[in-house]
């Protein structure tokens, strides 16, 4: 069965992240496919300054994060099949969400995307560190405080880069 597949039924919940076959291409797939997601979205918006560098910045800093939980959960053996379900299924996600949009639907539903990609990555990281539901979710929102902290970090100005896309977006929404 192909690891997208496999991806697919983890989304869907019809398959657990530890029966993902282990594949390193699959992990470099999810890696780069992650960095050209993130550069791709950020070059769609004149604001960002440095989209490739972000897009760089990004997921250097998820696949450091990912490397540092397992490092002291001391895990490190399944960071593999780890960052392959963590960015591949925020991967697919991502496309589902561009998608969406994209053709009109809800905004709702992208956001909806955003919560389940959330659940699913807390899942995932329960299941790799061996821990409880609720250390996972604790562990899931300080990896996004990591990762946001090293963004800004690296570059200082992505902040305000960040603030002026949201105001565009709010000019431009539709009147309520």
């Amino acid at each position: 069965m192909s690891i997208l597949t496999q991806l697919v039924q983890i989304i869907l919940r019809k398959r657990q992240p530890q029966d993902l076959e282990y594949s390193v291409m699959a992990a470099v797939v999810a890696v780069v496919g992650q960095f050209v997601m993130q550069a791709a979205i950020m070059s769609g918006a004149e604001q960002y300054s440095q989209p490739i560098a972000y897009g760089l910045v990004y997921t250097v800093a998820n696949v450091v994060g990912v490397l540092l939980l397992l490092r002291l959960y001391k895990k490190e053996a399944r960071f593999v099949q780890c960052i392959s379900a963590l960015l591949g299924v925020s991967l697919i996600l991502q496309f589902m969400s561009i998608f969406a949009f994209s053709s009109g639907i809800l905004a709702f539903t992208g956001v909806m995307m955003w919560f389940w990609n959330m659940y699913l990555l807390v899942l995932i990281l329960r299941v790799s560190l061996d821990t409880s539901m609720m250390t996972s979710v604790l562990l899931t929102i300080a990896y996004h405080f990591f990762v946001g902290f090293a963004m800004i970090v690296v570059f200082p100005d992505l902040q305000s880069e960040i603030i002026s896309v949201w105001e565009l977006a709010a000019e431009q929404a539709p009147p309520q």
